[in-house]
């Protein structure tokens, strides 16, 4: 699974908008908005702030789902 997919589908799953994972994380709206549309690759600062914000690794971001 991609990981833009994996942020959406786990932020979406906890019930998340984009501004409240903005504001857990301190990852602007639109930077968030751009990762998840595919449109912006994150840094790794970038995606340890949200997985921190999801309550997951880094790994768990680029892990398959089985």
């Amino acid at each position: 699974m991609r990981i833009i997919i994996k942020i959406y589908d786990i932020r979406t799953q906890r019930g998340y908008t984009l501004r409240k994972l903005e504001k857990k994380s301190g990852v602007s709206f639109s930077a968030i908005n751009l990762i998840e549309n595919g449109q912006r690759s994150p840094t790794l600062e970038t995606l340890r702030l949200i997985a921190e914000a999801l309550s997951v690794s880094v790994k768990d971001l680029f892990d398959e789902e089985e």
